[in-house]
């Protein structure tokens, strides 16, 4: 379903694709909260640093903006 929401030459494949490239496993290593067990599931860490880092590009430094 993604794919029919994000074009083929949006910047967030771009980011997506250099951010998966990175070792995020440290900030995987100590979350408690996994699926399928009590309380919500933490938000994988390659998502929150795309997030953030697509937010750089359109010039939003600032994660309540980026919520909003």
């Amino acid at each position: 379903m993604i794919d029919e929401l994000v074009g083929a030459d949006h910047p967030a494949r771009m980011i997506w694709g250099i951010v998966g490239k990175i070792d995020l496993s440290p900030f995987e290593s100590d979350v408690a909260s996994f699926e399928k067990q009590c309380g919500r599931a933490a938000w994988p860490p390659r998502l929150l640093v795309s997030v953030l880092a697509y937010g750089y590009t359109l010039g939003t430094g600032s994660a309540r903006e980026l919520e909003r």
